[in-house]
């Protein structure tokens, strides 16, 4: 008996059903839910989400062993599920000491705007010491008076909270703040007089947040996501101080911020490598003709000229394809998801790639493509909100769910674990 030869892009066959686990343990009576970030620490995979069901918003945390199996121990059933103020959703989650804090925002282009901190002891009850019991809720504005057209319909939320070490809570905002609360849930007034600020590039007023990294000193915060122009949106990067004040020495026109001129381009995550260079994960393109897209910057914003020659990195799998998520290796590769497919008709896979630090896919990865596709039993739906994370042996662990209109069911969100190279 000969056993099948492995490579770098294989489904883990260790992992749940044969490299994938789908996550049917959720309250039927709280929607489906859509998986935003994982996360492995300490032997353990976490998951976060929200759910709905008519105008009802709730969060979920769950946990899996490095087999893929629920902690019956962790919530009910492996999942702590909570309810959430009408109309948002979770953005992102971190642990802190062993405890998790779970951000969660409403977002609306023309009236308030709100945050919602939760913080989770180990067996997934609320900690009533944090905030008030358990809870922290920041009003923080409204963007405007018109709404804006261009990003009602988009899919896309904000990933990413850092704890800083010493205990504090950073985040940000879909509609463009930065928030840093103290460990206890207290906003920071050493950040700004309300514990949070709002972003404006002088040139293009509306900025939208999706991604936050913390540089290695903890002196400087970056962040990603999309600026608006006159007729399109375009890909962005803005650079602050710990106390707010924009970073004057980043990017070329060195006033804190880079707008890529991509049109109908968008960074879905940032991703930090270890040198401190800075990868934007997204898309650009209209609807029909979409294609991902990676563009790797110095730690100033200048461009790098080791990915691709400094230039944007654009990638058609299929008509349309999108990268969700991406993540660093130990050495340099990137590893990235997202879809691949067309809209008419509606089909999509879900897509794993691997990218050498020169911006060429990796040809050990994938059997030779540098890349490899999964039909899912969602296929038909849309396109896959994704999320990444390796595990320290570089198993690459993947969510998927697709986005659907809102009165549609999607399935079940699967996680799926793949071999590394």
């Amino acid at each position: 008996m000969t056993s099948q030869k492995t490579y770098g892009g294989m489904l883990d066959t260790d992992f749940g059903d044969e490299g994938i686990v789908t996550i049917v343990n959720g309250n039927p009576d709280y929607g489906t839910i859509h998986i935003k970030q994982l996360l492995v620490k300490d032997s353990w995979i976490y998951f976060g989400g929200h759910s709905s069901k008519g105008n009802s918003s709730y969060f979920t945390l769950g946990r899996l062993d490095l087999n893929g199996d629920p902690d019956l121990d962790y919530g009910e059933n492996g999942l702590f599920q909570h309810p959430l103020p009408e109309f948002s959703g979770l953005s992102s989650f971190a642990l802190q000491d062993g405890r998790i804090i779970v951000n969660a925002e409403s977002k609306s282009s023309i009236s308030t705007n709100f945050s919602y901190f939760y913080r989770l002891e180990a067996n997934g009850s609320l900690d009533k010491t944090f905030g008030e019991d358990g809870q922290v809720c920041l009003e923080l504005g409204s963007l405007s008076t018109q709404p804006i057209e261009v990003l009602e319909s988009s899919a896309a939320d904000q990933t990413g909270m850092v704890i800083l070490r010493d205990g504090k809570i950073l985040t940000i905002h879909y509609y463009g703040w930065i928030i840093r609360l103290t460990p206890q849930g207290v906003p920071d007034t050493t950040f700004s007089p309300t514990g949070f600020i709002h972003i404006k590039n002088p040139h293009n007023p509306t900025s939208l947040l999706q991604s936050l990294l913390v540089n290695d000193t903890q002196e400087k915060y970056v962040v990603g996501g999309l600026t608006l122009a006159t007729s399109s949106h375009h890909a962005m990067l803005a650079c602050l101080h710990k106390n707010g004040e924009p970073d004057e020495s980043f990017g070329w026109m060195k006033n804190g911020f880079v707008v890529f001129d991509i049109r109908a381009s968008e960074f879905k995550q940032l991703v930090r490598q270890h040198n401190g260079r800075i990868l934007g994960v997204g898309e650009a393109g209209a609807s029909s003709d979409i294609k991902a897209l990676l563009i790797s910057s110095e730690p100033n914003g200048e461009p790098n000229i080791q990915f691709n020659q400094g230039r944007p990195l654009l990638t058609a799998l299929a008509k349309e394809t999108q990268w969700e998520a991406g993540a660093f290796q130990e050495d340099g590769r990137s590893v990235v998801v997202g879809s691949t497919g067309t809209f008419t008709p509606m089909t999509h896979q879900l897509v794993v790639a691997l990218f050498n630090s020169d911006g060429k896919l990796d040809a050990d990865f994938g059997n030779g493509e540098g890349y490899v596709k999964q039909t899912l039993p969602t296929d038909g739906k849309g396109t896959y909100m994704a999320s990444i994370a390796l595990q320290s042996d570089e198993k690459i662990l993947v969510s998927a769910i697709p986005f659907v209109l809102r009165d549609e069911e999607p399935g079940y969100p699967m996680i799926l674990r793949y071999l590394p190279n």
